[in-house]
């Protein structure tokens, strides 16, 4: 009896307090991937964690749920480096609830709903290296209805995306830090087509025609 270690070739660290002590690799284990996660519960005779355990993030937070065949399945808690905790459920290896926190390599963050696939699904927000923050409605990872980008500088678009997509378009607003505001459909980045301008100092509007998002051509 007592803490047994395996060590594999791809990197994981199997730690097991053996119990009872009849001959079999089974009892209290930990398995620490290459990567920096761990996951921790019962191991059983199988070689597979079963019953309540955890899953552990090396950068962000740590699920507690129940280990079914040595996946967490079922009805599950996820807390954060910063102590929040968000009930819900895992699904395919996947947490899904009404709020959840997914950190990327680059710098990003989603925080808000997602779907069995961790797609962002529902309200949410990204928030970007930069400071720029995108929120709005999702539908199985692409943006739908009104979206709003707002930048570190104070600039923020206004979107009504609409079929579904993956970049935002359709009518948008652009309020510029000064207050000013230019309203056309945004393609590419750029406001396009008829549109109007309106300087937020006199209330003074301007329609005419966008260009690659400048007004160009007869105005009014």
């Amino acid at each position: 009896a007592g803490p047994i270690v395996e060590r594999y070739r791809n990197g994981t660290v199997l730690t097991v307090n053996v119990s009872p002590p009849d001959g079999t690799l089974q009892g209290a284990a930990t398995l620490a991937f290459s990567d920096g996660d761990r996951a921790s519960g019962r191991l059983t005779p199988a070689g597979v964690l079963e019953g309540p355990g955890t899953y552990s993030f090396h950068r962000g937070p740590f699920i507690r749920g129940t280990f079914r065949n040595g996946q967490l399945n079922g009805p599950a808690t996820m807390t954060t480096r910063r102590d929040r905790t968000y009930t819900g459920r895992i699904e395919q290896g996947v947490f899904i609830g009404p709020h959840y926190k997914q950190y990327f390599s680059d710098g990003r963050t989603y925080e808000g709903g997602v779907d069995a696939a961790g797609r962002a699904n529902g309200s949410g927000m990204y928030r970007f290296a930069d400071g720029e923050l995108l929120s709005g409605t999702w539908i199985h990872g692409r943006m739908s209805g009104v979206m709003t980008d707002r930048f570190p500088g104070g600039t923020a678009y206004r979107v009504q995306v609409s079929p579904p997509a993956e970049v935002l378009r359709g009518p948008a607003t652009i309020t510029f830090p000064n207050g000013d505001r230019a309203s056309a459909l945004l393609h590419d980045g750029s406001l396009n087509g008829a549109g109007s301008y309106v300087y937020a100092a006199t209330g003074y509007r301007i329609d005419g025609t966008f260009d690659q998002g400048r007004l160009r051509g007869p105005a009014t």
